[in-house]
C-alpha cells in the first residue's frame, strides 16, 4: 500500500515536470519564430545645390550649339588702322592693335519653327585682364567690307538661315593670341555661355 502511493506520487510529479518542459519548449519555440516588428524610419531629403556647369573650352573654328542656335567663331585677324567705309582713317591708339573676330550665326531648326531672337556680349581675357568689344557709335567708323555686330549681332533668324558679323577689340600689339580667350554670353535668345581658345 505504501509503496502503491509512492508510485503514483512519482507518476504525478513526471507528468508535472514533463508538461512544464514541454511549456518551456513551447514557448522558445515562439520566440524564435517570432518576426521582429519594423520600425519606420523617416528619411529627410537635403536638397544639395547643383553646382553651376562651367563652360567647355573650344577652339577658333569649333562650333557651339544649344536649342537650334549655333554659334562659331571663325576666324581673326590682327589689324592696325583702317579707312573706315566713309574714308575715315580709324587707328587703334599708340602700342595697341586692332584684335577682329569674325563670327556666323545659324537657325538650325525648321522652316516652320518660330525664329530665334539673339544678341551676345563679348568679352575677351588676356592675363588677367578682362576687355569689352569696342562700340563704334559713329556709322562713319564701321569697316567697309565687314557687317559690325557691334551691340550684340542682335537679329532674328528663321529656320535654316545664318548670318555673320565682326566685332572688334583693342589689344596690346604684343598680344600673344594662344594665351587670350573670348567669353560670349547671350543677353537675348537661348541661354548660354561659352568659351574660345583664339589660335596663334
Amino acid at each position: 500500500m505504501h509503496g502503491e502511493k509512492l508510485r503514483r506520487f512519482k507518476q504525478s510529479h513526471f507528468r508535472v515536470a514533463l508538461a512544464f518542459l514541454l511549456a518551456a519548449i513551447s514557448f522558445s519555440c515562439g520566440l524564435l519564430n517570432t518576426t521582429p516588428a519594423l520600425t519606420e524610419t523617416s528619411v529627410q531629403e537635403t536638397n544639395t545645390p547643383e553646382p553651376t556647369p562651367t563652360p567647355s573650352f573650344l577652339r577658333e573654328g569649333k562650333t557651339f550649339v544649344v536649342d537650334d542656335l549655333a554659334i562659331t567663331l571663325i576666324e581673326h585677324s590682327l589689324e592696325g588702322c583702317y579707312v573706315s567705309k566713309y574714308n575715315n582713317e580709324i587707328c587703334p591708339t599708340a602700342g595697341a592693335s586692332f584684335l577682329w573676330l569674325h563670327f556666323k550665326r545659324e537657325n538650325r531648326g525648321n522652316s516652320s519653327d518660330l525664329q530665334i531672337y539673339s544678341c551676345f556680349w563679348f568679352h575677351l581675357l588676356y592675363h588677367g585682364e578682362e576687355k569689352d568689344s569696342l562700340w563704334y557709335h559713329s556709322q562713319g567708323d564701321l569697316h567697309p567690307q565687314r557687317e559690325s555686330w557691334i551691340g550684340g549681332g542682335c537679329n532674328q533668324l528663321y529656320g535654316g538661315y545664318s548670318d555673320e558679323g565682326w566685332i572688334v577689340f583693342e589689344v596690346p600689339a604684343g598680344i600673344v593670341l594662344s594665351e587670350t580667350t573670348l567669353r560670349v554670353e547671350s543677353y537675348q535668345g537661348p541661354e548660354f555661355e561659352q568659351i574660345w581658345q583664339l589660335e596663334k
